[in-house]
């Protein structure tokens, strides 16, 4: 007659460290998620601020939006603009800037066509404050005392503000 033992075919340690195994498993692959997420959403938060700075430094350096300098007779010094001097009268296009049409952006202080939407206070947003001279005429005499520190009225703070679209 044949010596037939039985046996158990799955010990409760086996049991248990394959529940363990899981576990460790779930925990990295969790991990892991929350980690592509983060960088996700730190890529989205870059590229919004480089957009951002990218326009801001486009609108103090543009010359459709530059104020020209006049000598202290009125007369316009010819072949000299201000840069990072902005004239309130003169427009500039939301492409202009470099910003994409699928993006929302507001400016505050001057007129940008297409960028004067509504940023909600909850939206994931960028802000760039600069600080710019907004004249439609600025005499020399006047640019040397505000650069001096005396009492300018033309220095202003412009905030570009853009954040995804819908």
């Amino acid at each position: 007659m044949l010596n037939a033992k039985k046996g158990q075919i799955f010990s409760l340690d086996f049991l248990l460290s394959l529940m363990l195994i899981i576990v460790i498993i779930g925990i990295l692959l969790n991990s892991l998620e929350l980690k592509s997420y983060a960088v996700k959403q730190n890529f989205q938060k870059q590229y919004l601020y480089n957009l951002a700075y990218t326009a801001s430094q486009r609108l103090v350096s543009s010359y459709e939006l530059a104020c020209e300098l006049e000598d202290e007779s009125g007369n316009k010094i010819d072949g000299f603009t201000l840069l990072n001097c902005i004239n309130p009268n003169k427009t500039i296009t939301k492409e202009a800037l470099g910003i994409p049409e699928n993006f929302k952006c507001n400016i505050s202080g001057i007129n940008v066509q297409k960028c004067n939407d509504n940023i909600a206070a909850d939206e994931e947003k960028i802000s760039i404050k600069r600080k710019v001279f907004i004249a439609d005429k600025l005499t020399k005499k006047e640019f040397y005392g505000c650069m001096q520190g005396n009492i300018c009225n033309y220095e202003k703070e412009i905030v570009v503000t853009l954040a995804y679209g819908d």
